[in-house]
């Protein structure tokens, strides 16, 4: 009886143990794998960022042109308010991104 006792407590143990090491595993996976997804939902942040100020750049080369062009047609070298008004509209379009240094993303918000 006291052998089966000892044996029974050896068993549990052995089964706490076990889970409690399972359990440790489980946890550090499921952190790896929150690391991992929020690492690639900042990438996909900066990349669509990084899409959306390529267009303002395109953007940007129009307001430009439009602006060449119509300083050379006007000899008091004076914008019409509709270009001035794509102008303005085209600066509150710009903001801050993130721009990473090397290999890691920068948590500041910067603009070149």
């Amino acid at each position: 009886m006291k052998n089966y006792r000892t044996i029974l407590i050896g068993v549990l143990m052995g089964a706490l143990i076990a889970g409690t090491s399972v359990f440790v595993w489980m946890n550090g996976k499921i952190k790896s794998q929150a690391i991992n997804q929020r690492q690639q939902l900042r990438q996909q942040i900066n990349l669509e960022d990084a899409t959306r100020n390529s267009g303002l750049v395109r953007m940007m080369a129009n307001v430009l042109d439009l602006m060449d062009d119509e300083l050379k047609a006007n000899p008091g070298r004076i914008l019409g308010d509709e270009t001035i008004a794509r102008v303005a509209a085209l600066c509150y379009s710009f903001k801050p991104y993130s721009h990473p240094p090397g290999d890691s993303l920068s948590s500041k918000k910067l603009s070149p």
